[in-house]
């Protein structure tokens, strides 16, 4: 967060101007705070790295939660395969166009990979 205030290279580099204010950490806990006053669970993930984590222990220990953090993990093993397999890390076409046509095919190959590896874990059974 220091870099932040005085490193200009710094600055230019996570896309902040000279006249753009500087966020804090406390604008997590800001916005968990205003999802528990609408009365809405903030699916967002805990921080469990020693520090203090936004996200209060009665968020974190409830089923709803736990669920989420699962569909989480889900979604990320996706994208994950995408860059490591699928070569998504660093493209080698321009353009938005290309690029969309890439991360559907490489989406699109992800999910013939789940197909066979859950055709494995549950065969059809012949009728």
């Amino acid at each position: 967060m220091e870099q932040v205030q005085y490193n200009l290279l710094f600055r230019w580099f996570i896309g902040l101007s000279m006249d753009d204010a500087v966020w804090v950490p406390t604008v997590f806990t800001e916005f968990i705070k205003a999802c528990q006053e609408m009365n809405i669970t903030p699916h967002v993930a805990q921080n469990k790295s020693g520090r203090q984590s936004a996200v209060p222990e009665s968020i974190a220990g409830s089923a709803g939660y736990a669920v989420s953090q699962q569909k989480r993990k889900l979604i990320e093993q996706g994208f994950g395969w995408a860059k490591s397999i699928g070569g998504m890390r660093q493209l080698m076409v321009r353009g938005l166009k290309k690029v969309d046509q890439m991360f559907v095919l490489t989406m699109a190959a992800y999910n013939l990979v789940r197909m066979r590896t859950l055709g494995q874990l549950c065969p059809l059974q012949p009728q």
